[in-house]
């Protein structure tokens, strides 16, 4: 079993990774699946927008990278204009040093789009990794969405707000997994749902409030059916006053950790796989947040792909990549991202649109037979290539975990172009800043903080949402968890005053943790059915004695219910 070169930790390389690595003509991986996912989500900066000017039309924008960036960064329009051409930052390819650093100083030259946004936006200028939006404000990883505000892998949503991996929904607020459903609050794991509140795991209900695994209830409380007339006086009178809301979700926790039973995945329509938040996949593992996905493993966020590994945010028919992220389409993609457009048979790039047979280039548009942006014959290209790939076998380049050997390794993480605290990397796997500068990679002081400036603190907003004064869009907050200051907009208070909820007293920052810590990691552990209950398939044993591939840490086996599929559907239906 080898080592992973990162942390040092023992992990496994299946048959399947094998045989897939060896089909791609690459090396077996040196790295475990948290660490390669660390090391690419190190070049993903989400969360972190800058005021700055466009490096070529000197307008004010809104940009992923500060003003003191190292590179020129363009606007939307600048960058997907005709008035620069990538090819006129090509460069020979220098045998004597190593390809990382040859390819970090093209980095330093090409400009860089200011929000990696592959398809425009309408009235959206906050939003990052997002195409086809409209009306909303810091919406990250999301598509097709409509007045959605401060959330995250959004899909054909509207009217949402501090929402997590929401599809096809509709005013909804402060919640996760949710599809098909409209207005539905503080709820996680819903589906066709219709006015609930705190629920969990519920399908195709209407009108419950703190219930658990239910399925086709209408007006229940706790579980419990109530008349139409006792329900709407119960649930009004908690879902206008904070302090009730407040309980109401302390409430709502302990019912999801005791009382409610844990599907061990939630798998729909797939064959042969092991992961979790699957639909209609086939034949893949290891894989969390996809649908439609088939012959792939270490996958989270693919949408509709084939003979993938080792990648994220991969989607539209994209089919034999590896060691990639922000793919939209193609074939034979490998260690980079931003393949736009359907690229083909590239490798060590980014953010090139509709190209082909490019190794080691940046910010080119519809080219091919390309290196370190230099355009080469097609004969010429596939014998500099061999050479290159040759040349990278035998360099060495120093990373945190010693000297490696370039071919066959992701991007080290200290080529990328933003600090390690800016990006998915320290959301996924928080550092402290000592840690991230003796591994020799970035650290931005968060010196555009602002904190002690308030007008007023989160704790002294009013309690109840019809008590909102006027001039709210002009006060400064005060974070109750986290000190740092933050302002409501328009927009979100029409929301609030809408579905008469109250203002939120935490900052955006503070209420997507929150959100982020009810969800599973994207790790599996093997455990066992904590099913008591004697079904038939307990074989006359007290436990089940199904194991399976869980998300739920084995730790928690003591106080959460996680059962097998088929104990599950027993009880639930």
């Amino acid at each position: 079993m080898p080592y992973c070169r990162n942390c040092s930790q023992a992990f496994d390389i299946t048959l399947k990774e094998k045989d897939f690595y060896a089909k791609m003509g690459t090396k077996q991986p040196s790295h475990c699946f948290d660490c390669r996912m660390q090391r690419k989500y190190a070049f993903r900066n989400e969360r972190k927008i800058y005021n700055r000017q466009c490096s070529l039309c000197q307008q004010q924008i809104i940009s992923s990278y500060p003003a003191d960036a190292p590179f020129p960064v363009y606007c939307f329009d600048c960058w997907w204009s005709d008035r620069w051409d990538g090819l006129s930052y090509g460069r020979d390819f220098d045998w004597s040093r190593p390809f990382f650093s040859q390819l970090s100083e093209l980095s330093l030259k090409v400009p860089h789009q200011a929000l990696p946004n592959p398809n425009n936006n309408q009235n959206s200028p906050y939003v990052t990794w997002a195409d086809w939006n409209k009306n909303c404000y810091l919406v990250f990883s999301s598509s097709m969405c409509e007045d959605c505000l401060y959330s995250e892998v959004l899909v054909d949503a509207r009217d949402c707000v501090d929402c997590t991996n929401v599809k096809e929904s509709e005013n909804c607020y402060f919640s996760i997994d949710l599809q098909k459903c409209y207005n539905v609050k503080f709820s996680r794991n819903v589906k066709d749902c219709l006015d609930c509140n705190f629920c969990f795991d519920c399908a195709d209900c209407k009108n419950c409030f703190l219930s658990y695994n239910l399925r086709h209830g209408e007006y229940y409380i706790r579980n419990v059916q109530y008349s139409p007339d006792a329900y709407v006086q119960a649930v009004e009178r908690i879902m206008a006053s904070r302090s009730e809301l407040v309980r109401a979700w302390d409430e709502f926790i302990n019912m999801m950790r005791s009382d409610a039973i844990h599907q061990f995945a939630r798998q729909v329509k797939c064959e042969d796989v092991e992961g979790d938040e699957l639909y209609a996949c086939k034949r893949s593992f290891n894989s969390f947040d996809s649908r439609e996905i088939q012959d792939c493993c270490n996958i989270i966020y693919g949408d509709k792909i084939n003979d993938c590994a080792d990648s994220f945010a991969i989607v539209d028919h994209a089919e034999k990549c590896l060691e990639v992220f922000s793919v939209n389409g193609g074939y034979q993609n490998m260690y980079g991202y931003g393949y736009w457009g359907k690229s083909q048979n590239s490798r060590y790039s980014n953010t090139c649109v509709s190209s082909v047979d490019c190794f080691g280039c940046i910010g080119l548009k519809h080219q091919k037979y390309c290196i370190l942006n230099k355009q080469y014959l097609a004969a010429e290209y596939q014998i500099m290539v061999k050479k290159v790939l040759e040349h990278m076998r035998k360099s060495n380049y120093p990373t945190y975990a010693g000297q490696t050997s370039e071919w066959g390794e992701f991007f080290p993480v200290q080529l990328s172009p933003f600090a390690y605290n800016e990006t998915m990397a320290h959301v996924y796997y928080p550092l402290k800043k000592e840690e991230v500068l003796a591994r020799g990679w970035g650290w931005r002081d968060e010196n555009d903080i602002l904190t002690g400036k308030e007008t007023i603190h989160g704790e002294a907003l009013p309690d109840a949402a019809a008590s909102v004064p006027k001039g709210m869009t002009d006060q400064v907050i005060g974070c109750a968890d986290c000190g740092r200051n933050y302002k409501l907009i328009k927009q979100e208070i029409d929301f609030y005053t809408k579905h008469t909820l109250p203002l939120p007293k935490m900052c955006p920052e503070c209420r997507f943790q929150q959100r982020l810590a009810l969800r599973n990691p994207r790790k599996l552990w093997p455990r066992q059915c904590t099913c008591l209950l004697g079904h038939a398939s307990h074989q006359g044993q007290s436990v089940c004695p199904i194991h399976f591939k869980t998300t739920y840490r084995p730790a928690e086996g003591g106080e959460a219910k996680v059962y097998c599929e088929e104990c599950y559907q027993k009880e639930i239906y």
